[in-house]
């Protein structure tokens, strides 16, 4: 081969080089983009309070495949204006959601002018304007799973003052309100608390609000930023992309560096 027609393969080769290197950069420039938007979010998302705020679009909700319950149960409680219902793992006070993750629902009583809300394993303190004030658990000495919840009078104690007892592996427990410790009572629960299945209107409008209230918008950014908002296969592109971002950097560095010695 003649040197003229080893310098122009030789010119044809650098030029399909460049060619391609711009390619693939333009191509990889478009996840650069998506990366350091979400990394700016990300960076800044407390600020933003992503953490706090949810994502309620219908379709990306059904890309990430969350589900509202079938059914739920609201308990029987005459002391207050609105049903407290359970669905999923969501508590309602009527249409608020007052409980983001709880276990089952056992029941709910009134004592010296504060709601105590039971669960299997949490026993959550309100006032009567329905503001959390303490949560009682495993922790500080609740007895676990909590099976009944109830208020008794037992005349022999306190002059006939209502007493808060809980059922919890057969043993009835009762609170010192003033230490929040348990004693094991002698007194037997009998009665359960009656339960009812939500009416459809309400589950329809329940259903909705815990749809929009699964996926955060941290979470979204999160997953958009790591590519496992596209399950496997964007975590993979993710991947590759990471690749080619370090050998076009090579590869940049090395075909400037080759230039730089021939300007020598």
């Amino acid at each position: 081969m003649s040197p003229y027609h080893k310098k122009q393969k030789d010119k044809r080769r650098k030029n399909l080089f460049r060619k391609w290197h711009r390619r693939i950069g333009f191509t990889v420039a478009i996840f650069l983009f998506n990366l350091a938007i979400t990394g700016i979010l990300l960076n800044h998302s407390d600020d933003l309070e992503l953490h706090k705020r949810y994502i309620k679009s219908d379709w990306l909700i059904n890309l990430y495949g969350v589900k509202a319950p079938s059914s739920g149960q609201c308990l029987l409680f005459n002391h207050l204006e609105n049903n407290i219902c359970q669905l999923g793992s969501k508590i309602y006070l009527g249409e608020n959601q007052i409980i983001s993750q709880a276990a089952s629902l056992v029941g709910v009583v009134q004592l010296n002018g504060l709601f105590y809300l039971a669960t299997r394993t949490e026993i959550y303190v309100y006032t009567e304007d329905f503001e959390l004030v303490e949560t009682l658990n495993k922790q500080i000495g609740l007895p676990i799973p909590i099976d009944e919840i109830e208020l008794v009078r037992q005349p022999k104690k306190q002059n006939n003052i209502d007493e808060l007892l809980i059922l919890s592996n057969q043993k009835s427990w009762s609170l010192d309100q003033e230490s929040l410790s348990w004693d094991q009572s002698d007194f037997k629960l009998k009665s359960s608390v009656p339960f009812i299945p939500l009416k459809e209107t309400q589950l329809t409008l329940l259903q909705n609000q815990y749809l929009d209230t699964q996926i955060t918008r941290l979470k979204f950014v999160q997953d958009l930023h790591s590519g496992r908002f596209f399950s496997l296969p964007g975590k993979l592109l993710t991947d590759l992309v990471g690749v080619i971002v370090i050998l076009l950097a090579i590869s940049g560095f090395y075909a400037w560096q080759r230039r730089k010695e021939k300007m020598k």
